[in-house]
Parts: C-alpha cells; structure tokens; sequence
C-alpha cells in the first residue's frame, strides 16, 4: 500500500512578557486548526489571538497571565481580606466591608476580579469570602468589639443553586450570630425575577443576615421595586459622591435617595468619600453614614482591630 503522508504545522512566536506554557499552548492550537483545515498546511498563531483558559473559556494572552496568577495565589494562600469602616455623623462605627485583596501576586482587584467572573473563579472566591467574613466578624464580637461585617456577593454566586447552602455552612464554621453578617447585593439582583435568584434571598433572609442594596443609582434603579425589598441598608454609589459638592444635579439626586432610603427604614451609606468638601455636602443632603478615605482606608484584620482598639 503506498502511503502519501503530509504535515501539519502550528507555529507560535513568543511574544514579550508570555509565558512559555501559553506560547506553547499557542502553537498547539495552530497545529489542530491546520489539521481541521485539512492538513498539508501551516497555520500561524498571532500574539493577540485569545485561547483558552483553564476553564476553557478563550482569554487575551494578558488575561491568561492573569488567570494563572489567581490560581497561584488560591492554591499558595494569597488572598486575604481587606476591612474598611463605615460611620455616622456621630462617628460610631456602623459596620465594616470585607474587601478582597491580593498581596502576594501583586494583583488588584480592577485587575482579577473581571478574570474571576469571566472565568468561573468568582464562585470559589465567593465561597472563601463569605466563611473568612463570617469569622473576622465572630472574632470581633469574641474581642468586644461587636461589629457586622458587610460581605459583597456576586451575581454568579447569588444565582447558584446551593448558595443557601454554603451561607448556611459559612454561619456554622464560623458559629458567628447572623445579625453580625451584611450581604452587599447590586441593585440588579433585586429586580431579577427568577425563581433561583428569589428563592435565594428568601433564604438568605430566612437566615437572619442582613441584606445591603450595593451601588445605588448606577443600575436599573425601580422605586416600584424598592418598595418591595426588604433591605436594611442602601449604599449610594461613589460616582455621585465624587462629583460632589460642585455638581449640583448629583447633589438632588442623592438627597432624593437619602429621603426615599429614610422614608423606607433603610440606612443611606455614602462610598468613596475622600474629603471634607465632600462630608459636608452629604451631611446636608441628609446622609449620615460615610464610607471612605476621609476616615480610613481598607486594612488588614489586625491594624483593624488596632484602630477599632485605638478608637475605644
């Protein structure tokens, strides 16, 4: 039998800052790609076409990097989380965010975080959030220092199946009182009517944590859908906060949500808030709770408890 062989080459060059493993991961693509094509040919892979992650989901080359980072710093231990206080105008300490940070990679959270959700990844970090918040906040109430933790939950996680579930496990492991957990929800959620996401924060309810509108004003704010949530606290987005106090427009609207919050028996929090300048002009649009640089960036658990220390 005579045999007519050919060759199917994929080529890759290695780009500036690429790792070796993606380059590779390259050519094998361009090598199955001339393949497909029929073979006998030669297909060459450029530096900005996206290939698969480790989730299979197709990344740009710098995503990629990313990814493989975040994965090094869960699988090494280098996250950790981050605390920032919100207070009154009396300066009583209202509660404290859990913020997600990665020292070890040198990763920040405008750079990961994107990568998780598109990758899946934001589901395991959600579960680790959510069990390291409830615990900060047990060991709070353990030192005297009885203080809710807010924790931020992400679309994909709220929309999971066996999320009430892991918040349940989350409150047992850390045996922490449910009334010292917040969950920060987009306003999004709120308005999505699937039977998941509502049977969800029936449950989450149900638990006995409080529930946090996050970002107000930025989404698909309804006031016919605000009514009907049961939320304890609404967080004003920081980029009504950052045109203030010279923005007169950003001014009527955030006093208009401090009423609305105020009518409803929310608490109205302000985010991002980095001068006195600013302070002022929320202090007279009727909100009385400020998160922000102007009283404390987002700190580690111990220089957290230092401070609340210090401040006793």
């Amino acid at each position: 039998m005579l045999l007519h062989p050919s060759a199917s080459l994929g080529v890759a060059t290695l780009e500036d800052n690429e790792m070796l493993s993606a380059c590779l991961e390259r050519a094998d693509r361009a090598m199955s790609l001339a393949k497909h094509a029929g073979g006998g040919r030669v297909v060459v892979s450029s530096g900005s076409e996206p290939i698969p992650g480790r989730f299979g989901i197709h990344l740009a080359h710098h995503e990629l990097q990313l990814e493989h980072k975040l994965h090094l710093a869960i699988e090494q231990g280098g996250l950790n989380l981050h605390y920032q206080p919100s207070l009154d105008s009396d300066d009583r300490i209202v509660s404290v965010e859990a913020l997600l940070r990665c020292t070890s990679h040198d990763l920040s959270p405008g750079e990961f975080i994107p990568i998780a959700e598109k990758t899946g990844l934001i589901l395991r970090l959600g579960e680790w959030i959510l069990l390291e918040g409830a615990r900060f906040a047990h060991r709070l109430d353990t030192a005297g220092q009885r203080t809710p933790v807010s924790i931020n939950v992400s679309r994909a996680q709220f929309a999971a199946h066996n999320f009430p579930q892991i918040l349940h496990a989350a409150l047992l492991c850390a045996n922490v009182n449910p009334e010292l957990i917040e969950l920060e929800l987009t306003e999004s959620l709120f308005m999505d009517n699937s039977s998941i996401v509502q049977t969800n924060l029936r449950a989450a309810q149900e638990t006995g944590v409080k529930i946090a509108i996050d970002d107000f004003g930025t989404g698909y704010s309804c006031l016919a859908t605000l009514k009907d949530i049961n939320a304890h606290k609404l967080k004003i987005d920081r980029a009504f906060v950052v045109a203030l106090p010279h923005d007169q427009r950003a001014f009527s609207v955030v006093k208009a949500i401090a009423r609305l919050g105020e009518d409803l028996g929310m608490l109205v929090v302000a985010e991002g808030v980095e001068n006195r300048a600013q302070l002022d002009s929320l202090l007279d649009a009727g909100v009385h709770v400020i998160q922000g640089y102007l009283h404390a960036r987002p700190m580690p658990e111990d220089a957290l408890l230092t401070w609340l220390q210090n401040r006793k």
